[in-house]
């Protein structure tokens, strides 16, 4: 019922006055595909933290949740399944990265806030931030050229 009044009712024609006629198909919405697909992300998300618990913290939990929804997506991809699924969850991924920009504020009122820390600890944060970002980049290289072969590397590919 709470449904019908946010979202209009498609058999009797009502809908509220923020729906335009276009939104109004009995398909999944704008809105709709990105509430299935955040709430996908969150449970997987989920499913990580519970098992990076189970784990006792070997690997966080949010990678391991990437790592579920990465593994069920290439599954439902290979099987030919839930093709709507991964494309509210990579159009809920399109929108958070985005806006990435947002969540670095935090981190920047941070570092603003400690700069004493800052002061003496400098060159070891600035040898870390330096190493891991070295680290990374050659991971995410890695990383690629071997999805590259695994998925045969065409011309579009």
């Amino acid at each position: 019922m709470l449904r019908n009044i946010l979202l209009g009712n498609p058999k009797s024609g009502l809908r509220p006055p923020w729906r335009s006629r276009e939104q109004q198909s009995p398909g999944l919405c704008w809105n709709d595909r990105m509430l299935v697909g955040i709430c996908l992300l969150l449970v997987f998300q989920l499913i990580g933290e519970i098992a990076a618990y189970l784990l006792n913290g070997v690997v966080p939990g949010p990678v391991l949740g990437m790592a579920l929804v990465a593994t069920a997506s290439s599954m439902a991809r290979r099987l030919g399944v839930f093709n709507n699924v991964r494309g509210q969850v990579a159009s809920v991924s399109t929108v958070i990265l985005g806006n990435l920009g947002i969540l670095f504020v935090p981190a920047g009122v941070g570092i603003v806030q400690h700069t004493d820390v800052i002061r003496g600890q400098g060159g070891a944060i600035l040898a870390v931030v330096l190493g891991s970002t070295v680290l990374t980049l050659t991971a995410t290289a890695l990383a690629f050229v071997v999805a590259k072969r695994l998925v045969g590397g065409g011309a579009n590919g």
